[in-house]
């Protein structure tokens, strides 16, 4: 006689893999707002993010979903899938992108060809192991530290020559810097 397998409360092994496949079923329904069966129901009233369901869409476009009418918090009238809703994929109408471009386009504003005009200072970068910006130590096979200025300005970098003295590199950096670097835009800390 076979002994038989313990399966908790169920009493065979098929009980206990049908009810683990219920709760499943419970748990997905109650997962997600609105999700039942695979079937997408009223989503009226519900808020995702900045958009408020107002009404199920007339027609479902090409998407292949139920799309539901949203108003956002800007004013602005949406048409969103319920997929996109439910799974978090679409959170606005994309106002604040446009807030974001206008801030880019500033930035984008202050470089000239790939230089940002704010970053041409002597504060070094947290980084950096000679303690003065636009000197880069290098160290020789024999061991002894050489300083070398190095400047770039529109995508195009300037290296100047390996200096034994850290004074050297910096009158060189300042060189190259009034060479390159456009006058009166950049500020001078050291």
């Amino acid at each position: 006689m076979e002994k038989p397998i313990y399966c908790g409360r169920h009493k065979t092994v098929i009980e206990a893999i049908e009810a683990q496949a219920q709760k499943f079923r419970e748990f997905r329904n109650s997962y997600t707002p609105g999700f039942r069966r695979g079937i997408w129901s009223d989503l009226t009233g519900l808020r995702f993010g900045e958009l408020l369901v107002l009404k199920r869409a007339k027609e479902n476009k090409n998407w292949g979903g139920n799309c539901w009418v949203c108003e956002c918090s800007c004013g602005n009238t949406v048409e969103v899938t319920a997929e996109a809703l439910v799974r978090g994929r679409c959170d606005a109408c994309g106002h604040h992108k446009v807030e974001v471009l206008k801030t880019y386009g500033v930035q984008r504003r202050k470089q000239q060809f790939g230089t940002n005009h704010d970053l041409l200072t002597d504060i070094p970068y947290s980084n950096n192991t000679s303690g003065y910006r636009n000197i880069h130590v290098n160290k020789t096979k024999s061991g002894e530290l050489r300083y070398r200025a190095v400047i770039a300005y529109k995508g195009v970098t300037y290296y100047g020559h390996l200096e034994s003295r850290v004074e050297d590199a910096i009158v060189e950096r300042d060189q190259l810097r009034h060479k390159y670097w456009p006058q009166g835009k950049w500020v001078q800390t050291d």
